[in-house]
């Protein structure tokens, strides 16, 4: 994951978050993090504006320098929303429910839910300092 001493910044999405809503700077290295709740994928067929919606949540936050964008969504995508994924840079990863499901066992200590209202407030926070834990941001 990411040092204990990253800086870890929940975004406060409110009048848009430039596609941002967690952002991870270690060293001089920018992490984003952008989280869908898409619990039923985003398939071309249904629910289309989804896709856009990602689209431009991935160019907005390329140009605030990121080297790494990670889209988070809570369901197991499809081999067509991989490759939709995929297609829009050469360094996307996505955490969907399987990843997100192995992180969480893999961090048991992470018991607490944090819901997004209650960091939109901080301007930042550093890992292990009660939101993120070893790196781990607390879902």
């Amino acid at each position: 994951m990411y040092d204990p001493a990253a800086h870890v910044e929940a975004v406060n999405g409110r009048g848009g978050d430039d596609g941002i809503d967690i952002k991870v700077t270690q060293d001089s290295q920018v992490h984003v993090f952008q989280l869908k709740y898409y619990p039923d994928g985003f398939p071309t067929t249904a629910h289309k504006g989804r896709r856009t919606s990602i689209r431009q949540s991935f160019a907005r936050a390329m140009r605030c320098g990121s080297q790494e964008w990670v889209l988070m969504v809570p369901c197991v995508l499809t081999a067509h929303e991989r490759q939709f994924v995929m297609s829009l840079a050469v360094e996307v990863e996505v955490w969907h429910r399987a990843k997100l499901d192995d992180l969480l066992a893999a961090h048991s200590d992470v018991g607490v839910v944090h819901p997004r209202s209650a960091v939109q407030g901080s301007e930042g926070v550093r890992a292990g300092a009660g939101t993120a834990h070893g790196g781990a941001w607390t879902m």
